[in-house]
């Protein structure tokens, strides 16, 4: 959910704050999982966190984003559910 942005910045100001510090987000799908990692220079490490933190809480998504990126994953119901 990092590319959609959050409550406090939109995608493109997320990009540009992690740039600005010499950092990049990688991504990769595999069979079954999706991750997003933050790579930036050693130093920066607070400013990482303070970018992580907010994906997470306050993420950008749509009614039901969530539930229909989990129903084209091919599982169809939530883990523990």
């Amino acid at each position: 959910m990092h590319f959609r942005g959050t409550r406090n910045r939109t995608p493109s100001i997320f990009a540009r704050d992690l740039g600005t510090i010499g950092g990049i987000v990688e991504s990769r799908v595999e069979f079954d999982h999706t991750a997003h990692d933050m790579v930036a220079p050693s130093a920066q490490w607070k400013k990482v966190l303070e970018l992580e933190a907010d994906a997470l809480l306050n993420p950008l998504a749509h009614d039901g984003e969530f539930e229909r990126a989990f129903a084209t994953s091919g599982r169809g119901e939530r883990p523990g559910a």
